[in-house]
């Protein structure tokens, strides 16, 4: 699942290339990511409509459209979230000139996966892609996106003002659950999955399975000072990809050169030679060094 150093890369460059842009034509192919509409009134409440701003919240990407007609100066918001598998990619005029010499086959193969096209004004095309059909679209006006489902209980951005160290402090030490598990919780701070929660425990040298309440005032001052290093080195980097992730350009992250831990089972640590273990931590596949990251 995207997580948010790779949602912040799309945003950028979404932000971008659609600022400004009118969406001229919408396409629904899979109905069932739409999750408080049916495709006729998403199309109608969106087209002829331009896009004023793109954000991210959280694993959450938000555009603004302004609205024209009867619905004039109103502004509504396009909520996606892209779950396991899904991308968004941005083309234009030069590259479907250039799909021209595929045959049937290939354009079968590359657009078997899509599930929603923007056209607009420009030329541009904004695809999503889902090979597994998790990804999920909403609508609904500005001032109502912050209390959309997954996005109200959402903490504060990891890295903005809003994180605050006392904060973080005392929901790591109140909770009993392993701090991998606290470091997934949403609720607590926002973006980080199971690649980046691995990375921040590795390099703060905290076993994954240890209980919050357990960790010292100087462990809990190393994480909180690390969450903010990796996600920072995950967007210079541009995320990280394994096998679908890819930027609205198509193109794959490269952090995934820097790992430490992360999907290296049985690998020699890179620090002390010993062997990268892997197990389950709140539910989910979990890598560590047991002799940097002691229990």
């Amino acid at each position: 699942m995207p997580e948010l150093p790779e949602v912040e890369t799309i945003k950028k460059s979404l932000l971008s290339d659609l600022t400004g842009d009118r969406i001229s034509r919408v396409e629904i192919y899979f109905p069932g990511m739409l999750q408080n509409m049916s495709p006729e009134d998403f199309k109608e409440s969106v087209i002829s409509n331009q896009i004023k701003d793109v954000k991210r919240r959280g694993k959450y990407l938000l555009i603004y459209v302004s609205c024209n007609g009867k619905m004039k100066d109103q502004v509504k918001v396009i909520i996606i979230h892209l779950r396991m598998t899904g991308r968004l990619i941005l083309k234009n005029n030069e590259v479907e000139k250039s799909h021209n010499h595929l045959d049937d086959e290939e354009i079968i193969q590359e657009y078997r996966h899509l599930r929603c096209l923007f056209q607009l004004q420009s030329g541009i095309t904004l695809e999503f892609h889902d090979q597994r059909k998790f990804g999920t679209m909403a609508l609904v006006n500005q001032g109502e996106e912050f209390y959309w489902k997954g996005l109200a209980n959402l903490g504060p951005e990891p890295l903005s003002e809003e994180f605050d160290y006392e904060d973080f402090y005392k929901g790591v030490k109140k909770s009993k659950k392993p701090i991998k598990g606290i470091l997934l919780d949403q609720k607590l701070v926002a973006g980080i999955g199971n690649i980046y929660a691995d990375e921040v425990l590795f390099a703060s040298g905290i076993h994954p399975a240890r209980k919050g309440e357990e960790l010292t005032e100087q462990e809990v001052g190393s994480l909180y000072k690390t969450i903010i290093q990796i996600l920072e080195l995950g967007i210079k980097y541009r995320g990280t990809t394994f096998s679908d992730y890819r930027d609205s350009e198509g193109n794959k992250g490269n952090f995934q050169d820097l790992l430490k831990v992360f999907n290296r089972n049985k690998e020699e640590c890179l620090i002390c030679r010993r062997e990268v273990q892997k197990t389950k931590v709140a539910n989910r596949g979990t890598y560590y060094c047991p002799n940097c990251q002691p229990l």
